[in-house]
This record gives C-alpha cells, sequence and structure tokens, in this order.
C-alpha cells in the first residue's frame, strides 16, 4: 500500500491582500489542487500572499504552480511568498526562486511588503 499525500489550501480575501494558506506537502499528487485554487485568484487586490510556513515538502511540480500563479497575474499582480522551513527555503534558494519571489518570515511582513 502507497503512501497518502496530503495537502490543505484555503483562500482568504483580507482587506489590502489575498491569503492563501498550504499545509503539507506540495508535489505531484497535490501540486493540482494548489494549482486549482490559486486559479481562484484572477485579480488581487493588493500582493497575492502564499502562506507556505506549514509546506512540509515542496518539489518541482509545486514550484511550477507558483510560478503560473504569478504569470497568471501578469505585471499589476504582486505575489509574496511566506516561508520559514529550512527546507523550503532551500528549495527556493537551489533554484533561483528567492530571487523571483520576495520571500518573507510573517503574512504580516509580506501582506505589507516590509
Amino acid at each position: 500500500m502507497g503512501v497518502i499525500v496530503t495537502m490543505d489550501v484555503a483562500l482568504e480575501r483580507a482587506p489590502g491582500h489575498t491569503l492563501v494558506t498550504v499545509a503539507g506537502e506540495v508535489d505531484l499528487a497535490t501540486a493540482p489542487a494548489l494549482a486549482s485554487a490559486l486559479s481562484e485568484v484572477t485579480e488581487a487586490d493588493g500582493p497575492l500572499v502564499i502562506d507556505l510556513t506549514e509546506v512540509a515538502f515542496l518539489d518541482s511540480s509545486g514550484l511550477s504552480v507558483l510560478l503560473q500563479a504569478r504569470e497568471r497575474l501578469g505585471g499589476g499582480g504582486v505575489v509574496r511568498l511566506v516561508a520559514t522551513r529550512p527546507a523550503i527555503l532551500r528549495v527556493l534558494a537551489v533554484t533561483g526562486l528567492d530571487e523571483v519571489f520576495s520571500v518573507f518570515p510573517t503574512v504580516g511582513e509580506a501582506a505589507s511588503g516590509s
């Protein structure tokens, strides 16, 4: 019997930003659910903040979904990531995506951009 991988996604439209909170593992099996949730954000009131603090694993499928969200919002949209786990920060750094996305330690800092 295989291992069951789970991921939870919650979308919240807050004053001044849209928050997507992700928990669990983001991989080939769960990335489509994240893509579906992010596709609901067609235009953001302020930045789109994606909280990855409860993500234990993030592979290339998940990274692709994050990039697609950024591209879909285009030049007018801002996507900011919240990440604190060393493994996730390492994936972002190794892939160079820490230069593509602004990465913050808290949702509050990501929402305000400081």
